[in-house]
């Protein structure tokens, strides 16, 4: 992995942590049921610290890599 493909894969992670975390505002008290279930449904899926994690690896393999 170079470090354009890193800085592009981080900045792709970081546009979709910023989108979830201003998601589910805005929403009235009547759709808090459907917004219930579409957390229940989102939670699911959940794959703990597994983008964070990946994205850690390919930062020390860059910055173990030899090619400076």
């Amino acid at each position: 992995m170079t470090k354009l493909e890193f800085a592009a894969k981080l900045e792709k992670y970081e546009k979709k942590q910023r989108r979830s975390k201003w998601e589910y505002f805005g929403f009235t008290s009547s759709k808090f049921a459907v917004l219930g279930g579409l957390c229940l449904a989102k939670a699911w899926n959940i794959k703990i610290g597994t983008e964070e994690h990946e994205l850690l690896i390919n930062a020390l393999d860059l910055l173990s890599a030899n090619d400076t």
